[in-house]
């Protein structure tokens, strides 16, 4: 959806003539550490059941320890992982100011001009809230801005500042990604279907689905990454 936006604009109260300095919501670090967590232990949980009906009971043991020690490295990984974003995500700042916006994450910095903006689109919640937002100057690289303290006065704030030119668009999640109920209830249908796949197939379509799995994540991995 376009927003259609008037030649004259209302004087924000958030707008002056020194720099305003945004982060990331300590909230939505909160939310992404709690849905890559549930991840990580629905994962294995799927797995043992996908495979639980070739699995005799005598096994249960070894294949019990057998996960113990691939799981133990594998979350020590994890927790590393996870201490590494949260530390990249509370180095970003973003520095709004009368000129133009700059974003620093450590060393590096990305700036632009008010006046160079020609579009922004910004991805709001089912409930309206706005979650990100995605600045494209015409040139240079865009700006993927995740959720900030004070979001919504931050897309206020550049909506007034960029040229009344600028195409301004709003597109709202039909669901809410951030809730890991519903990541849960969708990696379980997964599994439900690749059981009926599998069962419809039989033991070679395992290898053909696996295969295309795999790559279908890694581009999504590649394109989106986990934030």
């Amino acid at each position: 959806m376009t927003r259609k936006r008037q030649a004259s604009r209302r004087t924000s109260k958030t707008m002056s003539d020194q720099t305003q300095t945004y982060t990331i919501s300590e909230r939505f670090i909160a939310s992404r550490v709690r849905l890559l967590c549930v991840v990580c232990l629905a994962m294995p949980l799927m797995a043992l059941f996908v495979n639980f009906w070739n699995i005799g009971f005598e096994q249960l043991g070894s294949i019990s320890l057998k996960g113990v020690l691939i799981f133990v490295p594998i979350a020590l990984i994890f927790f590393l992982m996870v201490r590494h974003i949260i530390r990249n995500l509370r180095r970003i700042k973003l520095h709004v100011g009368p000129d133009g916006l700059v974003m620093e994450a450590g060393a590096r910095q990305q700036e632009a001009r008010w006046d160079s903006i020609k579009k922004v689109v910004v991805c709001s919640l089912p409930s309206s809230a706005p979650r990100y937002v995605h600045i494209f100057p015409a040139s240079g690289r865009p700006f993927s801005i995740l959720p900030l303290e004070q979001m919504a006065g931050f897309v206020e704030q550049v909506e007034e500042s960029v040229p009344t030119s600028t195409q301004f668009v709003v597109k709202r999640q039909k669901l809410d990604w951030d809730n890991p109920l519903l990541v849960v209830g969708l990696m379980s249908l997964a599994v439900l279907v690749w059981l009926a796949y599998r069962s419809l197939g039989g033991p070679g379509i395992h290898q053909n689905i696996s295969q295309i799995y795999m790559c279908a994540f890694g581009i999504w991995f590649i394109a989106y990454g986990p934030f």
